[in-house]
């Protein structure tokens, strides 16, 4: 687990370390669906959920076509079962990499991007009552998550862009000492703002 935080956060800091002229900020906010997917062993499944994020950005420019993304956002993900509904709060720190594919009129390119994101369970709650985060015997979810992220929009006058992605969880979130694997998962519509284009 920690070779796994040292090696985003070494990419992240390689990103901030680029040395381009063509570094923007932006915000990036949007709303979605998400849920919590169980391993093929478990006889429980989860409902869908709200979710919402929103969040700063940084985008390098490497070539006309091609962007390495970044950021940090607040994300509200979660599932649902026949009681009620979990509500997981990270703060998501997601690194892409985006390709522009296919110009649309004067002013309008089709984009699709990859890559993948780092969340710290910040808080998380069972229809308003707290849930416990950590490793320990007792706690309810890890407090660590990552995935893989990838997804496809359309921008215009490169400042603004709207897009679909999915985000697949690849970490066990559940503390409790089991078997069976609990993953978020989610789809976002999201638009995006750059500042300085």
């Amino acid at each position: 687990m920690k070779s796994l935080v040292t090696v985003v956060t070494v990419i992240v800091f390689g990103f901030f370390s680029i040395s381009s002229s063509a570094q923007y900020f932006g915000v990036r906010s949007g709303v979605g669906i998400s849920n919590l997917l169980t391993s093929s062993n478990s006889n429980t499944s989860f409902g869908r959920v709200f979710s919402a994020h929103l969040g700063g950005t940084i985008d390098f420019e490497i070539a006309d076509q091609f962007w390495l993304q970044s950021g940090v956002s607040f994300f509200k993900k979660g599932g649902a079962n026949t009681r009620g509904n979990f509500n997981l709060y990270y703060l998501e720190l997601p690194v892409t990499a985006r390709f522009d594919f296919l110009e649309v009129g004067a002013e309008g390119i089709l984009y699709a991007r990859a890559g993948m994101y780092t969340g710290l369970l910040m808080a998380a709650n069972f229809e308003g009552t707290k849930l416990d985060i950590g490793n320990k015997i007792g706690d309810d979810f890890k407090a660590l998550d990552f995935g893989l992220i990838m997804g496809v929009g359309y921008g215009i006058n490169e400042s603004i862009d709207v897009g679909l992605a999915f985000e697949f969880g690849l970490l066990n979130t559940d503390a409790e000492q089991s078997v069976v694997s609990l993953t978020n998962g989610a789809i976002m519509l999201s638009a995006n703002y750059r500042f300085g284009l």
